[in-house]
């Protein structure tokens, strides 16, 4: 497994590290979905920083902008930080960030380089 989740209150950190494939990226957001206390989640950070996302396409970004597109109905308020700063993981990150847009998801999507400023941002 090359993720972990904390759970806190309102929302969730997710620590990525090695080889991150868009399986691991569908049963990390699958976890978060099914969690308990997930309606009542603002918010979901995302620390990429340590994960290596080249096998994942533009194209495999759709799979998750889609399931979080249908999560969103049900939990319209949600702030998701992606901590990033490859060039292809911001690229990816990017492409997740305008899908969501397209889906006219209500959640908000920003990028990051740090962990301190996507709890500031997340948690507000």
């Amino acid at each position: 497994m090359s993720h972990q989740i904390t759970w806190e209150s309102r929302g969730s950190i997710i620590e990525c590290s090695g080889l991150f494939d868009i399986g691991e990226l569908q049963e990390a957001n699958g976890i978060l979905h099914g969690h308990e206390g997930f309606d009542r989640h603002t918010y979901q950070i995302w620390d990429l920083l340590n994960a290596d996302m080249s096998t994942i396409s533009e194209e495999d970004m759709l799979e998750p902008s889609a399931m979080d597109d249908v999560a969103s109905m049900s939990t319209p308020r949600m702030k998701i930080a992606l901590v990033v700063n490859d060039d292809y993981a911001v690229k990816l990150c990017e492409s997740y960030s305008k899908s969501i847009g397209e889906f006219n998801s209500k959640w908000e999507c920003q990028l990051f380089d740090s962990m301190g400023d996507a709890r500031q941002w997340a948690r507000s």
